[in-house]
């Protein structure tokens, strides 16, 4: 009998891994069992490598959790609580959100912090902080309430801010990211917003009302990285090495690297990653000299996806991207 194709198998370590993150027996986890099981009818494909992949799922999905079991935020518990923060962000200039590092607390993972403002007031704006630059924060953590396919979360509200110079300078690389996004300030001024948005996926300085204009006009998608970023970067990279007069192979294997370099700066997010990876198995394929076909090449990809981040599996960017 002929093996069934990847698509399928994928599936079913998709549906696998839904079941165990939404931790079964939810009945909308039965939704992607369900199309498993029409794929099977209809393919006729080994049931055993269809539950194989499916247990491999369920496995990915424990390990995500127990993962999770060290993030600060499941650790940190309600209530009032004094944190060190270390920003890897200005805050937004319309609530105040950041995400910021929890040093010290003995746990890993970033959590969402809404700063203060500096009058307190409606519409102001948020108070002065630096990226990488610790602080000791006071204030209240709040968990979000879980549901389906969701993962533990919260958001620290701050009262008070006051500098902690008795740590460690930022680390390098966010003294990077504070750089560039000192050299765009620069360089656009207005428009700087607008070019971190698209260069670093950073949302939080960009208006209110200019956010409100791009979703009227239905383009609000230009504004968050996705695989065609990564497309751009890498196709660009090779075409320049290429007149260069860099051989193939090379530069294939350098655009390759600045892609995946270029993800890992942004710290991995689902469509750009996916991009990445297609990326690398097709640098790969033509290194090899092997014949690609699209749909086993967009099945590994997807589920790299899944591989690097399970949770990926219910990100909507993560849906669009494949």
């Amino acid at each position: 009998m002929r093996p069934p194709p990847v698509g399928l198998l994928l599936l079913a370590f998709g549906a696998g891994l839904a079941t165990g993150l939404a931790r079964f027996p939810d009945p909308r986890v039965a939704i992607p069992a369900l199309l498993v099981a029409a794929a099977l009818v209809r393919q006729r494909a080994v049931p055993a490598l269809l539950a194989g992949a499916a247990l491999l799922g369920q496995g990915s999905a424990i390990i995500a959790w127990q993962g999770e079991s060290a993030r600060c935020t499941v650790q940190l518990r309600p209530g009032p609580i004094s944190l060190t923060l270390l920003p890897v962000d200005p805050p937004a200039v319309s609530n105040g959100r950041v995400q910021a590092l929890v040093p010290g607390a003995g746990c890993v993972g970033a959590v969402d912090v809404r700063w203060p403002t500096q009058a307190g007031g409606p519409g102001s704006r948020p108070a002065s902080v630096q990226i990488g630059v610790p602080v000791e924060a006071s204030g209240n953590w709040l968990p979000r309430p879980e549901g389906l396919f969701d993962r533990p979360g919260g958001a620290l509200v701050v009262r008070t801010v006051r500098p902690a110079p008795h740590l460690a300078p930022r680390a390098p690389r966010l003294e990077a990211r504070a750089t560039l996004l000192g050299i765009t300030a620069r360089l656009y001024g207005d428009q700087a917003p607008l070019v971190d948005a698209l260069l670093f996926d950073r949302h939080g300085a960009i208006e209110r009302d200019t956010r409100d204009r791009f979703a009227a006009s239905g383009l609000i998608h230009l504004l968050s990285i996705s695989g065609f970023h990564v497309g751009l970067i890498v196709g660009w990279a090779l075409t320049l090495l290429l007149l260069a007069r860099v051989r193939r192979e090379p530069a294939w294997i350098l655009a390759t690297l600045l892609g995946i370099a270029y993800v890992a700066w942004l710290g991995w997010p689902a469509p750009a990653t996916r991009a990445a990876a297609l990326a690398l198995l097709l640098c790969v394929a033509r290194l090899r000299q092997r014949v690609v076909r699209w749909d086993a090449l967009l099945a590994a990809t997807a589920l790299l996806v899944l591989l690097i981040d399970p949770w990926a599996i219910a990100d909507l960017g993560a849906w669009l991207s494949v």
